[in-house]
């Protein structure tokens, strides 16, 4: 597992309630990637946890190839 520099997403970061997530998903989700800043979430005023964006990353492609190599990801067969 990758470990995350705290102070370095934390300064960047912007800040979302729980219940802004809950009600507005895609929105979120959206606007952290887009943005390419790491999130906060806050629930009842404490910090919970930090989403990451991943678009524009090369973290996708290498847990892909990851998982392919260990075996664990199903790849589907041409027409599913």
């Amino acid at each position: 597992m990758t470990q995350v520099e705290p102070r370095t997403d934390a300064a960047a970061a912007q800040v979302y309630k729980m219940r802004d997530l809950s009600l507005r998903t895609s929105e979120v989700i959206r606007e952290i990637n887009e943005s390419g800043r790491p999130a906060l979430i806050t629930l009842r005023g404490r910090f919970v946890a930090m989403i990451t964006p991943l678009a524009n990353s090369a973290v996708e492609g290498r847990l892909i190839s990851a998982a392919l190599e260990a075996g664990t990801l199903e790849v589907p067969a041409e027409g599913e």
